[in-house]
C-alpha cells in the first residue's frame, strides 16, 4: 500500500492478533472465515471500559439509555410510556 506521501505502509498481520474460525453460512453448504479477536485484545478492551465507563457515567443523564451497561432500548420504551400514562 502506498500512502500519501508516497512510502510504503506494510500490511498488518492480522495473524498475531486474531486466528481465523469457520463459521456455517444459513444455507449450511459453505463455510465463511471470521476472524476471533486474541485475548491481548479483549484485556485491553475491558480494561479502557473499566477506565472509562465510570467517566463516561457521571456525564450522562438518567434519561440517557444507548451503550449503557443495565440499560436496554426496552427500558427506554418502557419510561416513555411511563411518562405518557401519568
Amino acid at each position: 500500500m502506498v500512502g500519501r506521501t508516497g512510502a510504503r505502509a506494510e500490511k498488518p498481520n492480522l495473524s498475531t492478533t486474531s486466528r481465523a474460525a469457520g463459521v456455517h453460512t444459513q444455507t449450511g453448504r459453505e463455510t465463511a472465515a471470521i476472524r476471533v479477536p486474541a485475548i491481548r485484545d479483549r484485556t485491553a478492551e475491558m480494561a479502557a471500559v473499566l477506565v472509562l465507563e465510570p467517566i463516561f457515567e457521571a456525564d450522562l443523564q438518567p434519561e440517557q439509555y444507548a451503550y449503557r451497561r443495565d440499560r436496554s432500548a426496552l427500558d427506554a420504551v418502557q419510561h416513555v410510556h411511563k411518562l405518557c400514562t401519568r
